[in-house]
């Protein structure tokens, strides 16, 4: 019987999820399948603080976890 080889590829610089965190000590907020997801409640983060009179730009980050 033939034996066959397959390759699985997988893309070293694909992220498995997305994280947001607070941008100046890197604390973890929350972590989302998709950058779409995340900016989404990124954005009503910002506009709840705003919301609250605690808005400080650029406070959170969206970055990707590989």
């Amino acid at each position: 019987m033939e034996q066959k080889n397959y390759l699985i590829s997988m893309s070293v610089n694909s992220p498995v999820c997305y994280r947001i965190q607070d941008r100046e000590t890197g604390t973890l907020i929350d972590v989302f399948d998709t950058y779409e997801e995340a900016l989404a409640e990124l954005n009503i983060y910002e506009r709840d603080d705003k919301n609250n009179g605690d808005y400080t730009p650029d406070f959170y980050e969206i970055k990707p976890v590989y």
